[in-house]
This record gives C-alpha cells, sequence and structure tokens, in this order.
C-alpha cells in the first residue's frame, strides 16, 4: 500500500515537472569563449585569412592586408590593417580576416536562436569594407549557410544581431561554424586601421530537454542527462519510455523537430496527464486516511476501497493511453 502511494506522488510529481518544463523555453549560450578571455584563446578559436601573394607599391611582396589577434588580457579579437601607402591605391586583390569557431548544434526543439557579437570599427576611414558574420558549414568564404554584411562605421561601437532560427533547426545534431571578420573587396583603398571584436554569442530557446552534445568544438555536454524521473530514461518523461522522449506518441525523439501543431498537442498530452495524476492521487489519498485511521470501521472500509482504487487507476490510466492515441492519430491526419 505504501509503494502504491508513493508512486503516485512520483507520478504526480513528475508530471508536474514536465508540464513546467515544456511551457518554460530553456536558454543555452554555444560559443566558448565568446568574450576572448581564456588564457589561451586559440584552443577555441581559429583564424582564416586572405592569402593572395601580391606586392605593394615599390613592388615588393608582401603578407596579407589583414592580421588578426586573439588577446585575453584584453578580452577581443583584433583585427589590424598597417599599411601605410598613398591614400588613393588600391590594393588590387580581395582581402578578408575572420575568427571561427566550430559548434555543435544540440538535438532539441530549438524555437528562437540568435547570433550576435559586440565590435569598435576604426578601419581606414575612406576604405570600403564591411563586417560579415554568420554560419558556415567549414571556415570559408565559400561555405557560407547565412550570413550578413553590414558597414562597419568608423570610429563607432555597434551591436549586430542575425536570426539563425530557422538554420539551426535544420542543423540540429550538426556541427557548423560561426565566423566574424571584415572583408575588403579589390576596388577598395588600403590604410591602416584597426576592428575590436568584444564577443560573439549564439543563444538559442528550446523547448524540452537536451540529449547530449557540447557547446562549442569541445565541452562536457548539455542539460539533462538521463537520472532523474523525468530526465532521460525514465519511465514517464525520458528516452524511451511510453511517454515523453525517444519513441513517444507524437515521435520525433523527445520534443526535438517538433511542428507547431505537434508542440500543441504534446501540451494537450501532459495537461491529460497531469488531471489523471491529480485524480489518482485524490482517490489513494482517499484509501490512505481510511486506512490509516484509529477508527477501526474506517479502517476496514480503506481495506475495501483498495481494490476500488486500484480499478479506478487503470481505467484511468487505460483512458489516458486512449487519449493519446487519438492525439497522435490527429497529427499523423493533419502532417500526414
Amino acid at each position: 500500500m505504501a509503494a502504491l502511494l508513493v508512486l503516485s506522488a512520483l507520478f504526480l510529481s513528475s508530471i508536474f515537472l514536465e508540464g513546467v518544463d515544456a511551457s518554460s523555453p530553456q536558454s543555452e549560450q554555444l560559443i566558448q569563449d565568446y568574450h576572448f578571455s581564456s588564457s589561451n584563446n586559440y584552443a577555441y578559436w581559429g583564424i582564416y585569412r586572405g592569402s593572395y601573394p601580391t606586392t605593394n607599391s615599390a613592388g615588393n611582396p608582401v603578407s596579407p592586408a589583414f592580421n588578426i589577434i586573439l588577446d585575453n588580457s584584453k578580452q577581443l579579437a583584433d583585427i589590424y590593417s598597417t599599411e601605410s601607402g598613398p591614400s588613393n591605391e588600391a590594393w588590387g586583390y580581395d582581402e578578408w580576416a575572420y575568427v571561427y569557431q566550430q559548434v555543435h548544434v544540440p538535438s532539441v526543439n530549438i524555437v528562437n536562436a540568435t547570433l550576435s557579437l559586440y565590435v569598435y570599427g576604426h578601419m581606414g576611414e575612406y576604405m570600403d569594407v564591411d563586417l560579415q558574420y554568420g554560419i558556415a558549414s567549414k571556415a570559408s568564404r565559400s561555405y557560407w549557410i547565412q550570413h550578413s554584411s553590414v558597414g562597419l562605421g568608423y570610429g563607432q561601437y555597434r551591436t549586430y544581431t542575425l536570426n539563425v532560427t530557422g538554420t539551426l533547426q535544420q542543423y540540429e545534431g550538426k556541427n557548423i561554424t560561426i565566423m566574424a571578420g571584415i572583408y575588403m573587396p579589390s576596388s577598395s583603398i588600403l590604410q591602416s586601421g584597426y576592428t575590436y571584436i568584444y564577443w560573439i554569442k549564439l543563444d538559442i530557446q528550446y523547448n524540452g530537454e537536451s540529449n547530449g552534445g557540447s557547446g562549442g568544438s569541445s565541452g562536457s555536454g548539455w542539460s539533462s542527462g538521463g537520472s532523474s524521473w523525468w530526465g532521460g530514461g525514465s519511465w514517464w518523461g525520458g528516452g524511451g519510455s511510453w511517454y515523453g522522449g525517444g519513441g513517444s506518441w507524437t515521435g520525433g525523439g523527445a520534443v526535438a523537430n517538433e511542428t507547431y501543431l505537434e508542440m500543441v498537442a504534446h501540451n494537450i498530452e501532459e495537461l491529460v496527464g497531469i488531471v489523471a495524476g491529480v485524480v489518482v492521487s485524490i482517490l489513494w489519498v482517499k484509501v490512505a486516511v481510511n486506512l490509516f485511521s484509529d477508527d477501526p470501521e474506517k479502517k476496514q472500509k480503506g481495506r475495501e476501497e483498495i481494490l476500488l482504487a486500484s480499478v479506478g487507476t487503470l481505467i484511468i490510466a487505460v483512458a489516458v493511453l486512449g487519449a493519446m492515441w487519438m492525439i497522435a492519430g490527429w497529427i499523423a491526419g493533419a502532417v500526414g
């Protein structure tokens, strides 16, 4: 009897927690060392520069126009040019310089994602230079997936933001590369100057629980794991259960890759579960009150009600399963 009461309480608390989790999107920042404060920034960030061989006005070979320093003491990425030739001299080649980091997109139901950075531009007042930032399949200008190109601004602090929700939803469970830096077309005048990138963030909001994965090129993983009643591996809300993640009635493995319709149905299922849990708890609380009473008649009545409460619990469980089956059928018909 005590075991049944404990199970009922756990049943109610688990679906309550599941409901809270679904109604309150969680947030996560995926980029490691996003403000360049690590003792070894290069453990997290790579550098990608234009490498066309060319010569200066005197005909001497020179290196690419832009240099990059990741400075953990100043906590910034410094992209700079030291060219001091005539102001009316064009460089003659496209030039660029980016910092980049590979990031693993977790398999969760991403509902919003933004890529943002904070910069200060002091790159040649008469140079035609753009700030470029976005997502690529690998560190190369030829592999942009989604990016933005904006005027850098001379002597100005600016924050730039790009909504990347759709892109990250397509790349759930995969690796992407975050790139940010400057680009100069071949027609631009080359002057000395610098650009400071103070931070680069990739923020996501998601419903449900993560099934693992790391934020950045290395890392120890995400939230959740599989040890709780409502985490991965539980009989109610976790992976492989009859309700919730991996093999749930709505499919999709946990709540990843849900459409809006599936998300609504998922919330309806949770509401049904909560109501059922409350009813089951009320049934058994009434039985427990009688069983633990000092009145012999109430004790006897409690023993008689055990069978009725058990049958009631079974009926409610079957009804909940039936309701979820109907909702799953409705989704299949609507999105099929």
